[in-house]
């Protein structure tokens, strides 16, 4: 690192830590709630670009520009990638980018509104796998909270047993893996930074994005591109507010307020796009974001292993201090940036 580089992350951490317009007490919230509308945006601005561009390319479009920010936040010298468990590392790069591959793909084939909300199903997900994979202990509560989340799936999805959308399976799909990638970032939070989680996700993302384009690029327009670049900022706004918030905000608040995109993605889903929900998609809706926001509380609140708050297929937490080495045990809560 050279000499300049400390100089200049201390001054961005003081302009950072200085006098707010807010009470303390309401940063958090605050930054959060605009992080998930940012998350919102760029939904839309995917679903936009998706008309015509392939949601591989816009993957890895949004990855390319999450290089960016990582270069740019270590030539400040503002965090580092590091590799103490590069097994672990992997696995969650490609889990992660997974995840975010079949969120894309749900928003260009389904309603925004049905592919956020069948995505932020991955709090349940996350306990059951962590029950699974990390022996963590599975209450009573939880499973319940699993079968109302999955019978509010179905009043979402609204399967006539012939066939079922593609782009609904790809958010369901997308939803249980993002869960499988919580559950790897928890045991990784342990010797890990958020930042170097979130460099393997966008190594991933990128290249998953990149292989997908050699049968099915497509050379975006002005507009398309400005859809591009509106979604690369939105979620790297998103990215660092939600890292932000989570320093003054509880776990538990923290899950609630990162569910509030599904609102968002709905609005911007009616104002837009004209979209809707039927009476019985409604009711899966509050069925299914009830289930995984009481399994978020539950498991922040000591009910089983932390959970991360306001993680998402969007991504990973940004960058942050790198972490003190933890004692045996689970970590506590990791941060988003996807979902």
């Amino acid at each position: 690192m050279t000499p300049g580089r400390p100089r200049t992350a201390a001054i961005i951490r003081r302009a950072a830590a200085g006098r707010s317009l807010l009470p303390r007490h309401w940063r958090g919230p605050a930054a959060l709630m605009l992080g998930a509308v940012l998350f919102a945006a760029m939904a839309i601005c995917v679903k936009f670009a998706a008309r015509r561009i392939p949601s591989g390319e816009l993957v890895m479009f949004r990855f390319l520009f999450g290089l960016l920010m990582v270069h740019l936040m270590q030539r400040a010298g503002l965090a580092r990638v590091r590799h103490n468990r590069p097994a672990l590392l992997l696995a969650r790069g490609f889990v992660g980018a997974l995840a975010i591959v079949l969120y894309f793909a749900s928003i260009q084939h389904t309603t925004l509104v049905k592919a956020s909300l069948l995505s932020n199903s991955y709090p349940v997900y996350a306990a059951l796998f962590g029950a699974m994979l990390l022996r963590e202990r599975l209450q009573p509560a939880t499973v319940a909270a699993f079968l109302v989340s999955a019978a509010g799936v179905w009043l979402v999805v609204d399967p006539d047993f012939s066939s079922v959308a593609k782009g609904d399976l790809y958010g369901v799909l997308s939803g249980a893996v993002a869960g499988l990638a919580i559950v790897i970032i928890r045991e990784l939070r342990r010797t890990e930074s958020a930042f170097t989680v979130f460099w393997y996700l966008c190594v991933f993302g990128t290249a998953m994005g990149a292989v997908s384009c050699l049968w099915s690029f497509v050379w975006p327009d002005a507009r398309e591109w400005g859809w591009i670049l509106g979604a690369g900022a939105a979620s790297t706004g998103g990215q660092l507010l939600i890292t932000y918030g989570l320093r003054y905000t509880p776990a538990a608040e923290g899950s609630l307020i990162s569910m509030s995109t599904v609102g968002y993605s709905g609005l911007f889903g009616w104002l837009f796009l004209g979209e809707r929900l039927s009476a019985a998609g409604l009711a899966g809706a509050v069925l299914l974001l009830g289930g995984a926001g009481f399994t978020a509380i539950l498991q922040s609140r000591g009910g089983g292993a932390a959970l991360p708050p306001a993680v998402s297929p969007e991504g990973s937490a940004g960058p942050e201090p790198e972490p003190a080495q933890a004692a045996p045990g689970p970590p506590e809560g990791a941060s988003r940036l996807p979902g």
